[in-house]
């Protein structure tokens, strides 16, 4: 109870020890602190001074918000996870263009067969008008 109380008191003059010093210049402080390489952590805290003539008023406020998503550990399997993707993607697409090309091909063949029924129809029409 009295380490908390003695804390407490410590943090709250390192406060006003900062704010002292940034009263003297009669400026207000904000400070925002931001970490996030990968987004592992954010930590955003804010101090206000407000100076007054006569009196020195001043405003704390701290808000702590701990964001946890995926580590920068998880950065690099990401990359191995991509090459295990590569081949069977590799494989889907060989797999399209096959499709694509033997669709290709059995159309072309349709159209051949139905170009050789076409004459072979018109070859009987003349011999019978003929």
């Amino acid at each position: 109870m009295r380490f908390s109380f003695v804390l407490l008191l410590a943090v709250l003059g390192c406060f006003l020890l900062a704010q002292e010093s940034g009263a003297a210049t009669g400026t207000s402080t904000t400070v925002a602190a931001t970490t996030s390489a990968s987004a592992t952590t954010t930590v955003a805290s804010t101090a206000t001074t407000t100076v007054a003539p006569s009196t020195a008023t001043t405003t704390v406020a701290s808000s702590t918000s701990d964001t946890t998503t995926a580590s920068s550990s998880s950065s690099g399997s990401n990359s191995a996870a991509a090459r295990r993707r590569r081949p069977a993607r590799r494989r889907t697409r060989a797999f399209i263009r096959r499709r694509r090309q033997l669709r290709r091909q059995r159309q072309e063949r349709r159209r051949r067969r139905m170009l050789q029924l076409d004459a072979r129809q018109r070859r009987l029409i003349n011999q019978l008008r003929g």
